[in-house]
């Protein structure tokens, strides 16, 4: 029986090399056709809106990731849920815009802000013009004060889609409590689902 040469084991070694690579090649771009990268499914996150007024004092319901990141500065999160201050703030964004904001007061420690403080923080991330529509109290597992509000700027910032089943421009602010103190509070654009009793 006849020996192949070094050189020619080599050659043989790299024909059979070549068209496994040539084959994985062609698995990836087919897998590519059909499976956008990582970075094109982010690409709408990545370009902002043209139009980037912010519409709140602080940084808040409506606002571009732009603007909120110049509110509370570095994102410990990714491009759709932000975490800022040590998740003392989350903001969930859809379509460029805070769709969602919430406020984790334990991130705060024992320096807990006070109710008045809170407040504070309220009406200084939800739109300049929103006027209270309802106001309700849900008990489960301590209290929900659920506040309803209606924002013409946000119904003109957002899109209708943005708003699910609610009427355009309509949001809620939930303050939930334990038996001593608020935990967190949520603002969401619209309208809570959460039943509501009259307080």
């Amino acid at each position: 029986m006849k020996l192949l040469s070094p050189i020619s084991l080599l050659l043989a070694a790299g024909l059979i090399l070549g068209g496994c690579l040539d084959d994985d090649a062609s698995d990836t771009t087919e897998d590519q056709d059909f499976n956008p990268s990582e970075e094109e499914n982010l690409a709408e996150y990545e370009e902002a809106p043209q139009e980037n007024k912010q519409i709140t004092a602080e940084g808040g319901l409506g606002d571009t990731r732009e603007a909120i990141d110049q509110q509370y500065g570095e994102n410990e999160g990714n491009n759709e849920v932000a975490r800022y201050n040590d998740n003392g703030v989350i903001v969930t964004f859809d379509n460029h815009r805070a769709v969602n904001v919430e406020l984790q007061l334990a991130a705060f420690g024992e320096e807990r802000p006070t109710e008045d403080e809170i407040m504070s923080f309220i009406e200084e991330r939800i739109p300049e013009d929103a006027e209270q529509v309802e106001k309700g109290i849900q008990e489960q597992d301590g209290s929900s004060e659920i506040i309803q509000y209606k924002s013409e700027t946000l119904s003109e910032t957002m899109s209708e889609e943005q708003f699910g089943e609610g009427e355009p421009g309509v949001f809620a602010v939930i303050i939930n409590k334990d038996e001593e103190n608020v935990e967190y509070v949520t603002l969401v654009v619209g309208e809570d689902q959460q039943s509501t009793q009259e307080s």
